[in-house]
Order: C-alpha cells, then structure tokens, then sequence
C-alpha cells in the first residue's frame, strides 16, 4: 500500500543536485505470534526462487526466524543448539551466502552453519589474529558480517583494549581472514587525522561502519565524521567528501552527555539496484540541549555510487529502530519499532519500504 501524504512520513531538505529523487513508501506488515519478534538486531536479507526472504536471529529463543517479505509472512522458526557439535553460542552477526553456507559469529568464533542450524566449520579467531587482549577481530551493530566471495574473506572491525586512545590513531582498523588459506592480514584503514589531532578523544563515537560492500568495492565510515569512503580491491581508498565532525570531548566525566549531544553518523548502506549508498544519522540536538538517547533524531543522507551527496530527509520522531534497516531489490526496508512509537505493535513485524527514483538511473 503506497502512502499518498508522503512529506507527513519524511521532510526533505533542498536538494544538493538539480535532479529529484523521486519517493514513495509501501508499508509491509507481518503478523507474527508469540514465537517471533517485532524487531531483530542481527538479520540478513536474501532472495531464493525470486522470492524476497529475510533471515533473523532471534536472542530470546534461539533461533532462526525466517520470513517472506513479499508474501508478508512467517515461513520457519529453526531452533539452534547451544550445546554439542552443532552448538552455537550467542550470535552477534549473520551472513546469509546459500543454504548450506549461513556465516555467524559470535564473540571469539566465526561459524558456517546450514540453514537448519548444522555446523560445519568453527573457527577461533582469538588464535587465528593472535589475540592476546589488544587487537580483538569484531562484528557488532555498526560493522556488519560479510563473506567476500570473490577473495574468500571476512573483514573484523579491530577493538583495540588496554590501548590508550593516542596510539589507536595509528593502528589498523580491518582485519581480514582467508578462509580458504586461514591466513589473516589488515587493510590500510586507520583513524582520520581528525581523530588523531585531538588524540582519539571522540568519546563512544568510535566505531567504523560497514555494511556491505557495493560494485566490488568496500563502502564505509567512521562514526564521528560525515564522510564516507570507499575501498577497491587494489587498496585505492576513494572519499566523498561532507566535512563534519562531532565536537571533541574534553571532560572523560561528560562521556554520555557528549555521545547524546553530538551526531552519530551511522553504517553506510549500499543499495546496487538503484546505484545509491543510505547513510542513516543519529542527529545531535539543533540548540545543544542534552536529551535522553532515546530522543534523539534520525535523518537520511542519500550518496549516488560515486559518494556524492544528493539528497538528505529528516525522519519521523520516534518511528524506526535504530540500526534495523537493509536494501533490497524492492526498496530500503525500515523497521516500525522504535521503543517509544505509539504505534507499535506486538503481534506484526512492519517495515517502511522507502523507493527512491531518480530518472537517470
């Protein structure tokens, strides 16, 4: 169902070039009973029979839940083990690559596990990265889990501990693992010279964001700056330039009044049937005044594929759960399940489907 009052659900700002995007929005609804959730923090979206699925993994129950985005159904609920051969610890990130190829991982273990929750390979990453309680290969809200085919890899978000924030500033941020040779290196990612010039003192802002890679090249950003960048095969890094950063800290004692006040600038998301990047922003308060995180606004910054700056919405207040969105062949899907939406509800799993158009694509 398309929604006609589209500028009640997203306020454009003017645009940065002189041709449109068209929008429209769909909203999908999945009624779900007790079993499912209404909003999932790790999930990937894949098709099959040209079928539009979503795969979910559920905490409370341990399990795969999984869903048809065009049928606007429940299909399967899949318990995993949490014990034994095919045990599975808490999952942190999921990529789902075929039926037989689902890659998990959870803090310290990278898994590769059937649909139907049977492990075939472990693998530790403490010991294949040498972790010894620096360098820690992660997957988290802000850097999503992806298998590269192409260079059969997975790329880890480096969490450095026991390191002061100055010497962050000059040590790799992406590590890679080979699965086929389980040999591991780092790509030539650091912190920006921002970062580094005010001796890493950005507060909770830290994270690199990533979520999927786009034409072959590895699409990212930092948490604390606008820009976003992209990363081809041969080490090229390319930016698109915005220019924005968050204030720095200056009291260790202000850590969470500092993250509320300033913008988080979240993963970017590739979006390769329309030759677009989404960067979702977590805005600070336009006068300053210190809010609750739950308060704070969202905004969408749209990039065509050569990261320039086309277009930026302000969202709805209190409407979409943070970090749960992805692209599909069908739009830029955005969870309905904000804790403090008056419209929530507990038996559907709904989704915004935002389409963006713009003639020359």
């Amino acid at each position: 169902m398309l929604f006609v009052l589209i500028s009640l659900v997203f306020s454009c700002s003017i645009p940065t070039n002189k041709e449109h995007l068209a929008l429209d929005i769909e909203k999908i609804q999945i009624p779900i009973d007790e079993n499912f959730l209404n909003t999932y923090q790790v999930w990937d979206s894949y098709y099959e029979n040209k079928e539009s699925k979503l795969l979910a993994y559920n905490a409370t129950r341990h399990s795969f839940d999984l869903f048809s985005l065009d049928k606007q159904s429940t299909l399967n609920q899949i318990p995993l083990e949490r014990e034994g051969p095919d045990g599975i610890d808490k999952v942190d990130g999921l990529d789902f690559h075929n039926e037989d190829s689902v890659f998990l991982y959870s803090r310290g273990k990278l898994y590769i596990s059937s649909l139907n929750g049977k492990i075939s390979k472990v693998h530790s990453l403490y010991e294949l990265f040498n972790f010894d309680g620096g360098g820690e290969p992660s997957i988290n809200f802000y850097f999503k889990l992806r298998y590269n085919p192409v260079s059969k890899s997975v790329a880890f978000f480096i969490v450095y501990h026991n390191t002061d924030q100055k010497s962050k500033g000059n040590l790799p941020l992406i590590g890679l693992l080979n699965l086929e040779t389980l040999e591991t290196n780092y790509l030539p990612i650091y912190h920006t010279d921002f970062f580094k010039e005010n001796y890493g003192n950005v507060g909770f802002v830290t994270y690199l964001g990533f979520n999927n890679f786009f034409e072959g090249n590895m699409i990212f950003n930092y948490q604390y700056q606008s820009n976003i960048y992209s990363l081809n095969t041969k080490g090229k890094l390319k930016e698109g330039k915005e220019v924005k950063h968050i204030l720095p800290l200056i009291n260790l004692d202000n850590i969470d009044s500092h993250a509320i006040n300033n913008t988080h600038y979240l993963s970017p998301i590739p979006d390769p049937w329309r030759k677009l990047i989404y960067r979702f922003n977590w805005e600070a308060p336009i006068k300053g005044k210190e809010i609750l995180f739950l308060k704070k606004k969202t905004s969408l910054t749209v990039f065509d594929s050569k990261l320039k700056k086309l277009q930026h919405y302000s969202l709805p207040d209190y409407t979409y759960q943070i970090n749960n969105w992805f692209a599909t062949k069908k739009g830029l899907f955005l969870n309905l399940a904000h804790p403090a939406n008056p419209a929530l509800k507990e038996n559907t799993l709904e989704f915004h489907v935002v389409k963006l158009r713009n003639d020359k694509f």
